[in-house]
C-alpha cells in the first residue's frame, strides 16, 4: 500500500510540475505579446509606419471596421504611409487586453483600444474606442509578429 501511495506521489508531483513549467511557459509568451503591444503604442504615437508594419507577418490580414481587407505587411504599410502623409496624428494610442489565449504557435489577443487622433492636419482631435483581436504567430525566430488584425468601434 505504502509502494503505490509512494508511485502515486512521484506520477502527481510529475504532473504538476509539467503543468506549473506550460504556466510558466505561458506567462513568458504572454509577456513578450504586452511588450509587443507597448512598441505599438509608441510606434503609433511617433508615427513610425516602418516600425508598425514590421511586428506584422509578411502574409498578415489587417480587418479595419471600415476600408479594404488588406492581406500583406507590404499593403498595410503601404495605407498607412497614405494615411500619415495625408495629415493622420496619433496623439495617444492605448491599448488594454481582457485575455490571452497561447495556443502552440499563436496568441489569441482580445480587448479595447482607445484612440485619439487627428485624421488630417489642422482637424481638432477626436477619441474613439474599439473592440479589437490580434492573432500573434511566432515566427522561426522565436519573436511574435501579428498575423490577423481586426476591429470594431465601441458604440455610445
Amino acid at each position: 500500500m505504502k509502494r503505490y501511495f509512494l508511485v502515486a506521489t512521484i506520477l502527481l508531483s510529475g504532473i504538476l510540475s509539467v503543468y506549473a513549467q506550460k504556466k510558466e511557459e505561458k506567462k513568458a509568451i504572454v509577456e513578450k505579446i504586452v511588450q509587443n503591444d507597448k512598441k505599438l503604442k509608441m510606434f503609433w504615437e511617433k508615427s513610425m509606419v516602418d516600425s508598425i508594419t514590421d511586428l506584422y507577418t509578411s502574409n498578415c490580414y489587417y480587418i479595419p471596421e471600415f476600408g479594404e481587407m488588406l492581406d500583406s505587411r507590404e499593403a498595410v504599410n503601404k495605407k498607412l504611409k497614405i494615411d500619415f502623409k495625408s495629415g493622420l496624428k496619433v496623439l495617444q494610442f492605448t491599448q488594454v487586453p481582457s485575455d490571452h489565449k497561447v495556443y502552440d504557435d499563436l496568441v489569441i489577443e482580445v480587448g479595447v483600444r482607445t484612440i485619439k487622433y487627428s485624421a488630417k492636419t489642422g482637424q481638432a482631435p477626436v477619441t474613439e474606442k474599439y473592440n479589437y483581436q490580434i492573432i500573434w504567430k511566432k515566427t522561426s525566430k522565436g519573436e511574435y509578429k501579428i498575423r490577423s488584425e481586426i476591429w470594431n468601434s465601441v458604440r455610445k
